[in-house]
């Protein structure tokens, strides 16, 4: 009896040894996979293009262009229609060269120092997570960024609702666009032009209303208008005690990557 315990003991452990090797070996696939898609500082890898400072390429155009000033965009810059409108500015939809774009003006002069304070933020932070800029003029509070024809994500439940992106609507895809909002907030609080925060999110409607959503279904920020630079300024009682924009963000990985692991990926589960 001792001898069959010995011997089924010896012709399992090569089977363990394999599974468990196996399992191994998918948690590395997995963290690869989600590695490829987000750095380790929690930026996109694959959405933004390499241009030197200053200059602007959208994804239809070979080669990277200087950013617009005030006579290129008189000239070149026709406005289509008005595709939005808040307190600070108009937004337009138009044309630039056969390239789709945005055209903002300034609403109001009572908000022109909010105006010139975006288009500040949008120079210093130019990188994956914030919408591209081709243009700006100063004298006339004019700025051209690039165009997302998605809009932003209030728009989300419509864009997902059409044929050509319905297999799109996964809790992958939301989670990966919850992924990106955190992502987003973690760089503007480590970003080149000092610790950024968004206050102009005191409803989820508002919240949702600073974001692009792009083609591939990813997130930019596109309204900067209030980041200030000190954590006293938003509208929180002890912004200590809470977590910050890359400890949510670890959170929302480790919870893809488990659904991934569990084989949940491939099913819808809303």
């Amino acid at each position: 009896m001792a001898r069959q315990s010995s011997t089924a003991i010896s012709r399992t452990a090569p089977m363990l040894a394999i599974c468990l090797a196996a399992l191994l070996l998918s948690n590395i696939l997995i963290y690869l996979y989600l590695d490829s898609v987000y750095q380790s500082d929690g930026q996109q890898v694959t959405v933004h293009v390499g241009c030197a400072a200053q200059h602007f390429k959208m994804t239809t155009m070979k080669n990277c262009t200087p950013w617009l000033q005030c006579s290129l965009i008189e000239t070149e810059v026709y406005k289509l229609k008005l595709i939005g409108q808040g307190a600070v500015k108009k937004v337009y939809l138009a044309e630039w060269k056969g390239q789709k774009v945005a055209l903002s003006k300034l609403s109001s002069l009572d908000y022109s120092e909010d105006f010139l304070h975006g288009l500040s933020m949008l120079k210093a932070l130019q990188g994956p997570w914030v919408v591209q800029l081709v243009g700006f003029c100063l004298k006339d509070y004019t700025l051209v960024t690039e165009y997302h024809p998605l809009g932003s994500p209030l728009n989300l439940e419509v864009v997902l609702a059409q044929k050509h992106h319905k297999h799109r609507n996964t809790w992958k895809t939301r989670l990966m666009l919850a992924k990106d909002y955190v992502s987003i907030l973690h760089y503007l609080h480590n970003s080149p032009s000092g610790r950024r925060v968004m206050c102009d999110s005191n409803t989820l409607e508002k919240t949702l209303s600073q974001f692009l959503l792009t083609n591939d279904f990813h997130l930019v920020v596109n309204d900067l208008d209030a980041l200030p630079e000190i954590h006293k300024e938003c509208k929180a009682k002890d912004p200590k005690l809470r977590p910050s924009a890359l400890n949510v963000l670890m959170v929302y990985k480790s919870v893809f990557s488990s659904m991934v692991q569990d084989n949940v990926g491939f099913r819808d589960m809303l």
